[in-house]
């Protein structure tokens, strides 16, 4: 999705690597990615793996360019991705007391399987929703390997992709007044696949993530809106090299409280201005084996 939008450069190392996003020329690093306009990057490593994150998982994904990334957090030097969930209003009519089910499964080449499942259901004052999605994929395909004398054609090996992803929400009232709450779970094991060059077929990384959200709305005079949210959110990287002897654990906590007053001001009926103030407390707190302490 985010390769077809302009400027935008995804770079990707397949199922079993990394995906990392480039604005206008600019590195991973000067590209933010929001959740509901919470911060997600790593404080670790400066970036995001995209391949971590599920499509399905989110209601809207929105780019933006630049110093346009600004109005979310700093350090988007090159621009942000932001993602959303949807907080259900239930003023509108069609949103109430419905339930919705939705089940898609695909199958792909090289024993690749994708299953996602999404419900929803509102009645009245609350609501709830519940996404889930799995992937697995064999990822053995066949490749000419220009390291050899004759160029053979051969099967990567050691490349298997299994990732479970759980996103639960709860609501009550709506986004004008009320209060949401979120879990997202998720779950990842890659098999390294070693080089054309080498025979290591020992390497492995393990992601695991959780992230908890506390959002709260409230309408205020003269067209004026009140969101406040906390994040928290704890990140692991289980990196390990049998052949080397590494055996890297990493892991990070991260806390983001969200204050942020919102207001529409209409000059004529045409036309309207958005004016916001927002305020943002983040504390992260980091241990890897590359130091003593925390």
């Amino acid at each position: 999705l985010l390769q077809e939008a302009p400027s935008v450069f995804i770079k990707s190392y397949g199922q079993a690597g990394i995906s990392t996003p480039s604005f206008r020329g600019t590195g991973s690093g000067h590209t933010q990615v929001f959740w509901n306009d919470a911060p997600i990057n790593s404080p670790m490593l400066g970036q995001s793996d995209l391949g971590l994150y599920s499509t399905g998982l989110f209601d809207w994904i929105s780019l933006h360019y630049g110093s346009g990334s600004l109005e979310f957090g700093e350090g988007g030097l090159g621009g942000a991705i932001k993602l959303r969930n949807r907080v259900y209003s239930l003023r509108d009519e069609s949103n109430r007391q419905e339930g919705k089910f939705q089940f898609t499964q695909e199958v792909g080449s090289f024993g690749t399987y994708r299953t996602g499942i999404q419900s929803q259901y509102a009645r009245k004052k609350w609501w709830m929703s519940t996404k889930a999605n799995s992937t697995f994929a064999e990822n053995d395909f066949t490749f000419q390997d220009i390291s050899r004398l004759g160029d053979p054609l051969d099967t990567l090996q050691h490349s298997r992709v299994e990732q479970i992803t759980v996103l639960q929400q709860f609501g009550v009232g709506d986004y004008y007044n009320g209060v949401a709450a979120r879990v997202w779970i998720n779950g990842m094991d890659r098999e390294l696949p070693p080089t054309m060059v080498t025979n290591n077929y020992t390497e492995s990384q393990g992601d695991r993530s959780i992230k908890v959200q506390v959002e709260g709305n409230k309408e205020l005079p003269k067209e004026r809106h009140l969101r406040s949210s906390y994040t928290y959110a704890f990140d692991q990287l289980d990196y390990q090299n049998i052949q080397a002897g590494i055996f890297s654990l990493s892991q990070n906590h991260s806390h983001n409280l969200d204050l942020l007053v919102e207001q529409w001001a209409f000059g004529t009926p045409l036309i309207a201005n958005f004016h916001s103030a927002g305020l943002r407390l983040g504390h992260d707190a980091s241990r890897s084996p590359g130091y003593q302490e925390e």
